[in-house]
């Protein structure tokens, strides 16, 4: 035999196993048509500061039997692109005052207060103080455009007495805290 044929022999050789490799092979490598599926949750998280400002003090003056609330004031909404709502108010009364928070200013006992605070655009909007929580108030604050310029709840204070006595009066000769007033604010 030549050179010629058994390089004829051998390439023929090396083609047949290598077609039958991949005859054999084929099963192993077959392709599966059925689609496979699968869901993914996706969770969100919001975190939204909520920023407003409140007024650190409310002057109340007496004078002779007179007492006169701070008349107008307002709570301010400084949250970027969210309105706000005051939800809630609740007055705490210093434990040395000589006076009781009514519920009702219609007949008012010696040295009652009766403490409104109404919206000073929609005085149909309004809640009296007590020592319980005003919950469900819901009084919409206008959101803030950028976050520092506060868009304002306009409110007005007004409060009615019974008779003060020399007692009640005695304990306000010089200045001195009546009350705090705490203000719930949530999203609206």
């Amino acid at each position: 035999m030549s050179k010629l044929t058994n390089l004829k022999k051998g390439v023929v050789g090396v083609c047949a196993a290598t077609m039958l490799t991949g005859l054999c092979a084929a099963p192993a490598f077959a392709v599966n048509n059925t689609a496979a599926t699968g869901t993914s949750s996706v969770d969100v998280t919001a975190t939204i500061n909520i920023s407003a400002t409140v007024p650190t003090t409310l002057p109340i003056s007496i004078t002779n039997d007179t007492i006169t609330g701070p008349g107008d004031f307002s709570i301010g909404n400084t949250t970027k692109g969210f309105d706000v709502a005051l939800t809630d108010v609740k007055v705490t009364n210093k434990t040395d005052n000589n006076f009781t928070l009514a519920s009702s200013d219609t007949t008012l006992a010696p040295n009652a207060l009766c403490v409104t605070i109404s919206q000073k655009n929609d005085v149909t909007k309004k809640t009296v103080l007590t020592e319980s929580s005003a919950t469900g108030l819901n009084w919409t604050i206008g959101k803030s455009t950028d976050g520092t310029t506060a868009t304002p709840l306009a409110l007005t204070m007004d409060i009615k007495s019974g008779t003060l006595d020399k007692t009640f009066l005695s304990s306000y000769f010089t200045k001195a805290s009546a009350f705090d007033v705490a203000w719930t604010i949530g999203l609206a």
